[in-house]
């Protein structure tokens, strides 16, 4: 899957500034923490999906992000007793009963 509008219209309104720690919630293919990483000393990417995950793994390695550690669980929970400078996040945002597509589909309490 290509970079939606969405993706890139998040990217561009991320502040750039040197931060400690980013935290990606939900992190998808890993877009958002690869772009963190150049400001960022240290990038967290969590996600519930352990396939998302894979391919964010696989991103990294193919890109060179070598400082991005990926967690799997939901929300807050991989990361509950730490703090971060920056928290960015492309959640699923299609209001829709569907599951089809875990990436996209956020479902009817979206």
């Amino acid at each position: 899957m290509g970079l939606g509008n969405s993706t890139l219209t998040l990217a561009n309104l991320t502040i750039r500034k040197k931060v400690g720690a980013t935290l990606d919630l939900g992190t998808g293919c890993g877009i958002q923490a690869f772009l963190a990483a150049a400001h960022s000393d240290r990038v967290i990417a969590t996600d519930r999906n352990p396939r998302a995950l894979e391919f964010a793994r696989f991103n990294a390695g193919l890109n060179g992000f070598h400082g991005v550690e990926f967690r799997e669980g939901d929300l807050f929970q991989p990361v509950r007793d730490e703090t971060f400078d920056l928290i960015v996040s492309s959640p699923p945002f299609v209001i829709s009963p569907e599951r089809k597509y875990l990436y996209r589909d956020g479902g009817p309490g979206c």
